[in-house]
């Protein structure tokens, strides 16, 4: 029997309505405790836990929790490595346009290009297939401006992206940076529907 501690990566904060919500800056992971229930994590994540109790195990798979064993800035290193260092992984971050509607106070953008060109899109796609049978998986994050100011080339080389990766049996991901203004319940659909499944919304 091993002992479960609080990651260092997990963050606390408090709800309006008393709830505890839990972020984890490495796994991703939100997760949001009532009220009544949360003297019980915030004491479990304090003063850890036995690794075969039940709230332990459903706090552990969302990586609030690690062995107390585990080196976490080394397992930082290695995926670190694994995504962006491999030769076999692909990691894309894309411009579909530097334009957006916000002006937000602390953006660093200069808005000088519009929306990227068809023969642009061609070029990253024919790039991917050409490197296509020597990867072992493929990520794509959209970028901006606000990317979804240019949803249709989000859409469009999206879809011949994940559509590639998909004929290749290639494990793909995809995920979005954007300040929300867009997301429609139609277009967040399409977009899952390229696999498109993460999105930051900055505030």
């Amino acid at each position: 029997m091993g002992r479960l501690v609080k990651s260092r990566y997990t963050i606390m904060a408090s709800g309006e309505d008393g709830s505890l919500i839990l972020y984890n800056s490495m796994s991703g992971s939100i997760a949001s405790v009532r009220k009544e229930k949360s003297h019980i994590i915030r004491s479990i994540l304090r003063n850890g836990i036995n690794d075969d109790e039940l709230l332990g195990k459903e706090l552990a798979r969302g990586g609030f929790l690690v062995s107390e064993e585990v080196d976490e800035t080394n397992r930082l290193k290695a995926l670190y490595y694994k995504r962006y260092q491999n030769n076999n992984h692909l990691h894309l971050i894309l411009m579909s346009t530097e334009q957006c509607n916000f002006r937000c106070v602390y953006c660093y953008e200069k808005f000088l290009r519009g929306k990227m060109p068809q023969e642009i899109q061609n070029g990253v796609f024919n790039y991917v297939k050409r490197r296509i049978n020597h990867l072992d998986s493929i990520s794509v994050e959209w970028f901006g401006g606000e990317p979804l100011l240019a949803s249709d080339v989000v859409l469009g080389l999206g879809e011949r992206l994940f559509h590639l990766a998909k004929e290749h049996n290639i494990p793909f991901t995809s995920s979005v940076t954007t300040n929300g203004y867009y997301l429609t319940r139609d277009l967040v659909q399409k977009l899952l529907s390229i696999g498109i499944d993460h999105y930051t919304v900055t505030l």
